[in-house]
């Protein structure tokens, strides 16, 4: 028997329809407007008034930055940056993860606090500059790999979901011959992979969104990752704007730059 829904029911789902609708539209409408920009041409989108389809078709903006050394260098780079750090990030954490999980483990509560307390407070930006330099890490690559390894939040998140676990599992592993790094490669992590792929999301996310490294840490023009380059071509767009001098091959170069900076945040 088919169920019929009630007048209440229909207008709630019409309701809920036309609502998601308009949040999908305003989600969806600011990544097809830089599309159709970076498709149009440099002076009349100056100009203003595109909202739906380029006016003036044109790859031009698509030839002039893919021409640009600089733009394919800072794509490497920040590929690099995610390719690199999510493994190394996922494998560190985890593995702290673990063994602050094992109840046998007499100093879990003592270390957790002291991570805990890392976690609320910094040492402010200048010790932190010191650190880096005297680890000869200032203009390198690695400056944007090595500080951010461990993570306090996500190794929380780990532990959390490793105790969800049955302990029973891990008593008759050990039983069975299994130490620590097989119940945690064979056990863990397998058990895990929903958690480590959320958690794999936001590093990979927060590594091509990170701006504040390369701002501070680095001078090196081969060093500039994406999310730095769109910062300097945004800052130059409207410095230009403001003086009346913005030149067509700037406005190109920052259309295309700032689709590509935005397109892996849909997710």
């Amino acid at each position: 028997m088919k169920y019929k829904k009630s007048l209440g029911e229909r207008i709630f789902d019409k309701f809920n329809i036309i609502l998601l609708s308009i949040i999908g539209f305003c989600a969806f409408y600011p990544f097809w407007y830089i599309f159709i920009i970076s498709l149009n041409s440099g002076k009349d989108s100056a100009r203003g008034g595109i909202y739906i389809w380029p006016r003036v078709f044109t790859f031009e903006n698509i030839i002039t930055v893919i021409k640009w050394d600089m733009f394919s260098n800072s794509l490497f780079i920040s590929i690099m940056r995610v390719l690199i750090y999510v493994p190394l990030h996922l494998l560190i954490t985890s593995s702290v993860a673990y063994a602050m999980s094992c109840r046998n483990f007499i100093a879990r509560k003592v270390i957790s606090i002291y991570m805990l307390i890392t976690m609320l407070f910094g040492g402010g930006l200048i010790p932190y500059y010191l650190v880096l330099y005297n680890l000869r890490l200032i203009n390198t690559f690695w400056v944007f790999i090595f500080p951010g390894l461990f993570s306090v939040w996500s190794m929380i998140v780990m532990r959390t979901s490793f105790y969800e676990i049955p302990e029973s599992i891990i008593e008759i592993s050990k039983i069975d011959g299994a130490n620590d790094f097989l119940i945690y490669s064979r056990i863990m992590i397998p058990l895990s992979k929903p958690m480590l792929a959320t958690l794999g999301l936001f590093a990979a996310v927060g590594q091509w969104n990170d701006w504040f490294g390369g701002a501070f840490f680095v001078t090196n023009k081969k060093l500039v990752h994406f999310k730095h380059l769109y910062n300097i071509c945004l800052c130059v767009v409207v410095q230009k704007i403001l003086l009346h001098k913005l030149h067509e091959c700037m406005w190109r170069k920052w259309q295309l730059v700032a689709l590509l900076q935005h397109t892996p945040q849909i997710h």
